[in-house]
């Protein structure tokens, strides 16, 4: 996708969010970080498509990730639905911005001319899962997108994966993505280390959220949000 399909915008901007100088040219630069290979031409690899392609769902379509909004909590009444679209880290910018357009917020009165807004959900917590679920999607499975389900009363991520062996939750480290893992770290969205499930429940304890509730199969893995503490509190 080297020539017409390649988006140098996109390059641009996640060089100023890794801090990485310009000054190279961009061939050298890409095949630095990983996503390109010179042959007798400059190849852009998968990874390089989820990036920095115009259009990487043009070449890899099931890397849509689905948000959905539900009326009710069984889920059989939709209110909104998206099928979020661009590169891997658009996609977790455009997913947050729809959790943040209907999630609720409250007030909260200190007795000083400026309120304290209290949001329904951690959003640092809920965009760490957003970023897992994209960097440890099973990117050669075609027929399964990500979804983000928003309920009533929580706030469900699905993923489908390959359970690793032996896993053991919150201890088995695994990248199953490495080089989408080491492009998310530049920009200090996630770690390498795979410690995604610690840093949410750190979140959540900083900001009294509950941890939130991990479901899995072989096949598939949740993690369900639910409202804060504080934000239910000041409803009652």
């Amino acid at each position: 996708i080297y020539s017409k399909d390649f988006d140098k915008e996109k390059l641009r901007k996640f060089l100023v969010l890794a801090n990485i100088s310009h000054a190279n040219k961009q061939e050298i630069i890409l095949e630095n970080l990983g996503v390109a290979e010179r042959k007798d031409i400059i190849t852009i690899n998968n990874t390089g498509v989820l990036f920095f392609a115009k259009e990487p769902q043009r070449f890899v379509p099931w890397s849509v990730f689905t948000v959905v909004l539900f009326k009710n909590n069984t889920g059989s009444d939709i209110i909104d639905r998206k099928e979020i679209t661009g590169s891997l880290f658009e996609i977790v910018d455009k997913v947050m911005d729809f959790v943040k357009l209907y999630s609720k917020v409250a007030y909260k009165f200190t007795g000083k001319p400026q309120r304290n807004e209290i949001y329904e959900y951690s959003f640092e917590a809920i965009r760490e899962a957003v970023i897992n679920s994209v960097m440890h999607k099973d990117y050669f499975e075609h027929g399964h997108n990500n979804i983000l389900k928003f309920f009533p009363d929580r706030i469900q991520i699905e993923n489908i994966w390959v359970k690793p062996k032996h896993f053991v939750l919150g201890k088995t480290v695994f990248r199953r993505n490495q080089l989408i893992a080491d492009l998310f770290s530049r920009i200090h969205f996630g770690e390498k280390l795979g410690s995604g499930m610690k840093r949410i429940r750190d979140i959540c304890k900083a900001e009294s959220s509950p941890y939130p509730k991990i479901e899995f199969t072989d096949t598939h893995f949740y993690i369900i949000f639910k409202p804060s503490h504080e934000y239910m509190k000041l409803l009652s």
